[in-house]
């Protein structure tokens, strides 16, 4: 037998949340506030300044911005009537979120304001006006909630699928864009040994998702102290290790609700909660939902 490639298990989850357009007046402005997950903002027309962790980001049309995990932002009022599309994101891939979370620049500008190749192999501006003209009518639809007919709703899906394919490939070119276009290693301050600390830490912490965290043993385990070892997980990651773990927990949580028929308390031993009560408490908490309300709803 001739086997040309073969790949056992290829498995990529993708968080998006709140993925909107808007069209905002002069004068709008929006509160510091922070997620533990990547948002992506571009601006479509006007402009816009926004505030990251102290440091002012000047968007005009067809610039875009990558807002780091875990980081303090704001947007200044307006001085113009300005459109803009926004999502945020998570990719369980930890090699890539390192990608966005240690990029010196964040801002991507516009390749076709600058007439440069600097914005990549692709059009930030083309991608975002062709992925409106293509999904944005279902959008629409799914937000005002007017799909409700079965076929229209196995339709529906399957374009949001598409839509979420879509999606995932544009942040693998905007990753592409930050190693390949702003020499990511050569100004990130952390080294090589650092970074590689933080990942193996990410893979105990994927590696033992159904148990306890205890930082202490975990930083004994990799050969470093408690601090340090918290120290390089931020930088790479941009939230604590304890965060990260929660995620992992809640990630494993769906998966088990969503792909087995597991009662809520054998999930909740399995995951080495104290109780259903503590674990329903924990999913509520981080997901917005009961354990029994996601598994309905994802049927």
């Amino acid at each position: 037998m001739e086997q040309l490639f073969r790949i056992p298990k290829l498995y990529t989850s993708i968080l998006l949340e709140s993925l909107h357009y808007a069209k905002v007046e002069k004068g709008w402005t929006y509160p510091n506030h922070r997620h533990f997950i990547f948002e992506f903002i571009y601006c479509a027309s006007g402009s816009m300044e926004q505030w990251v962790n102290g440091q002012p980001f000047v968007l005009k049309e067809g610039d875009s911005l990558i807002v780091k995990s875990g980081l303090y932002h704001h947007t200044a009022p307006l001085s113009e009537d300005t459109e803009f599309f926004v999502f945020h994101f998570d990719v369980d891939m930890k090699e890539v979120q390192t990608i966005f979370q240690i990029a010196a620049n964040p801002l991507i500008p516009s390749q076709e304001r600058t007439q440069s190749d600097q914005a990549g192999i692709f059009s930030v501006s083309s991608w975002v006006k062709g992925f409106i003209e293509e999904f944005g009518e279902t959008l629409i639809k799914h937000e005002d909630s007017l799909i409700k007919e079965v076929e229209e709703r196995l339709a529906s899906s399957v374009i949001l699928l598409r839509m979420q394919m879509r999606i995932l490939d544009f942040i693998g070119l905007l990753a592409d864009y930050f190693i390949k276009d702003t020499k990511l290693l050569e100004h990130n301050k952390m080294n090589a040994s650092q970074i590689n600390l933080a990942h193996e830490v990410a893979y105990q912490l994927e590696l033992h998702s159904g148990e306890r965290l205890q930082i202490n043993e975990l930083a004994k385990h990799v050969g470093v102290n408690r601090s340090y070892l918290s120290s390089c997980f931020k930088q790479v990651y941009g939230i604590a290790p304890r965060e990260y773990f929660t995620k992992i927990k809640a990630r494993t949580a769906k998966l088990l609700l969503q792909n087995t028929d597991l009662t809520i308390e054998e999930i909740s031993t399995k995951l080495d909660f104290s109780s259903s009560a503590h674990f329903s408490k924990f999913f509520l908490n981080t997901v917005g939902l009961s354990p029994l309300k996601y598994r309905n709803a994802s049927k």
